[in-house]
């Protein structure tokens, strides 16, 4: 018996352990699949409050255009009153527009044109927050590299701090050189702590547009940032831009607008039925059916033919507007796609400054074991070579967030943040 319950709390013991192991592996592999630039722009589209505000007013524009249509359906008035008798005296009427020389159809047009203008200003918001997204985090690869460099610059001041005090115990070397070395390791420990400050900085302005803390510690991919050429890439962006399609979108919906008004004094023709209530009427008078043709103008016209006018005008302005931000977005891609451009050349010229400067750095150190060089030639070394390896770091960063502004106006990063596609 007694072998028998070691045998079952054994049983219990390995699949408690089997089970724990499990969920750990299964939260690691949820921990993998909820970082990353991915996730972090899934995240903004889902929590940020202006593409909620966003979905709301398009919502609104849903229900202007079911209003717009029931203006086909009948419509129904009446009204009551008292005589001077004491009498009850009042009328129904139920109408049905027959003819409305377009007015209705156009009216429902210009709803709908309105709806599909703020569902392309739903993806020009969609592409502002992946762009804003998409730069925060690749500013915090950029600070996480430069992190990396500073504890490296940390780790060889520590080291030489350590030789130059062992040199010294052996009175090969002055205490100047010591507190010289020393002076250096702390510079470094300050960078690095300044350094991690900007890293604070970066993820509370990541958080600031996700709404909520995400793992940004992946690295990106670097298919998203493989470019096509300069000018394919303006034609891309010309094309798949948000901000065009929205403007486009506006002015076929003022275009409309302006329809609206050059038919709004022609006359309807409606299908009328009323009745009469009230104890002066008998059956045979109190109801009444009859087609009406009616129509309203006010001003004598000049109040329409100024509305046209007016809105004529707006289409104009929409239209020049058009050719604006088509100026402004070929404009901003030549300056990012130049940009990304000499970023890259000059981080070419880094790294071969780098190799001559590790090179160097190599050779003083061994001129100085020999004698033949200061110590201070040997820290300045250090110095430049840290610092060419920073501004290497930050150049990668630029480009990286250039190439991902870029990929964000073609519509590259769309997909990957679930955004809205026409």
């Amino acid at each position: 018996m007694n072998n028998f319950l070691k045998i079952k709390i054994l049983a219990l013991l390995l699949v408690t352990i089997f089970y724990s192991q499990n969920s750990s592996a299964a939260a690691k592999a949820s921990e993998n699949s909820l970082s990353g630039l991915a996730h972090a722009l899934q995240t903004t589209m889902a929590h940020h409050p202006a593409l909620k505000g966003k979905q709301a007013e398009m919502s609104a524009q849903n229900y202007t255009i079911e209003s717009t249509r029931a203006g086909r359906f009948p419509s129904i008035s009446g009204q009551l009153g008292q005589q001077s008798n004491g009498r009850h005296q009042g009328s129904i009427r139920l109408q049905q527009p027959l003819w409305t020389f377009g007015k209705i159809d156009t009216a429902i047009k210009h709803a709908q044109a309105g709806l599909l203008t703020q569902s392309w200003q739903l993806l020009e918001v969609q592409r502002l927050l992946i762009e804003d997204t998409a730069a925060a985090y690749g500013k915090l690869q950029g600070i996480r590299q430069r992190a990396k460099v500073a504890n490296s610059n940390v780790a060889a001041h520590q080291r030489l701090y350590q030789q130059i005090k062992r040199r010294q115990q052996g009175q090969m070397a002055s205490k100047a050189d010591t507190r010289l070395a020393y002076s250096r390791l702390l510079q470094a420990k300050t960078q690095r702590q300044s350094i991690s400050g900007e890293l604070t900085i970066g993820l509370n302005q990541l958080q600031a547009i996700t709404q909520i803390q995400v793992n940004s510690s992946a690295n990106i991919d670097r298919k998203l940032v493989v470019l096509p050429a300069l000018q394919q890439t303006a034609q891309l962006a010309i094309e798949n831009s948000a901000v065009l399609q929205a403007k486009r979108q506006d002015i076929e919906a003022k275009r409309l607008k302006v329809k609206q008004q050059k038919i709004s004094t022609l006359p309807s023709l409606y299908l009328r039925l009323e009745r009469d209530l009230g104890h002066s009427y008998t059956s045979a008078d109190s109801t009444r059916l009859s087609l009406v043709l009616e129509g309203d103008v006010q001003g004598l016209g000049y109040v329409s033919r100024a509305q046209v006018k007016s809105e004529t005008a707006r289409l104009s302005a929409a239209k020049l507007d058009l050719q604006v931000a088509q100026i402004d977005i070929n404009r901003r891609i030549k300056t990012l796609m130049i940009n990304r451009d000499l970023q890259q050349l000059l981080a070419r010229s880094q790294k071969q400054a780098i190799n001559a400067v590790t090179g160097t750095m190599n050779s003083v150190t061994r001129q100085y074991q020999s004698g033949r060089k200061s110590w201070i030639e040997v820290l300045n070394t250090r110095r430049e070579l840290n610092e060419l390896r920073l501004q290497l770091a930050k150049i990668n960063s630029d480009w990286l967030v250039s190439s991902l502004r870029v990929a964000t106006l073609i519509g590259n990063l769309d997909e990957l943040a679930g955004a809205t596609q026409r």
